[in-house]
């Protein structure tokens, strides 16, 4: 299904160069999104590096983050020190909230996405006998999303 692969590379992008130049971006982001709203890979990794040293108190900028990465083995697979330094280039600092919307959405799509081929994988006989009580512990379900 392709909602299952929603999500918007440019707005993890412009997240994480946010994240990068500005460390109240950091403060803001790190306690609003989770590894989850990033369905790169890549970008998961930099967000779990850029909170780690969040966490930590410490400084958060692409020094600091390449030097994590290297220590976490995930340097090259991200895209090396060039695709950090690309993060942080062209990045309106202003439109972090818009980007941070566009990611929740997003995630928000792959977990509704989940959920609906939960339900084709799990329909059966069973669930056909009690119509009335399967369509309200589905809409139980799916308010909790």
């Amino acid at each position: 299904m392709a909602l299952n692969r929603a999500y918007s590379e440019q707005a993890e992008r412009a997240v994480l160069g946010s994240m990068l130049l500005d460390s109240r971006n950091v403060s803001h982001c790190a306690t609003i999104l989770s590894i989850n709203d990033f369905y790169v890979q890549a970008n998961r990794n930099i967000f779990e590096c850029i909170k780690e040293l969040y966490e930590n108190h410490e400084a958060v900028d692409v020094t600091s983050v390449t030097n994590k990465l290297q220590e976490k083995g995930y340097l090259d697979s991200v895209g090396g020190v060039s695709y950090l330094v690309e993060l942080s280039e062209g990045v309106t600092l202003s439109n972090v909230s818009y980007y941070i919307e566009i990611m929740k959405d997003k995630t928000n799509l792959r977990v509704l996405a989940e959920f609906l081929e939960n339900v084709v994988e799990n329909f059966d006989a069973e669930s056909q006998n009690d119509t009335h009580k399967y369509l309200n512990d589905l809409e139980e379900q799916i308010l909790q999303i």
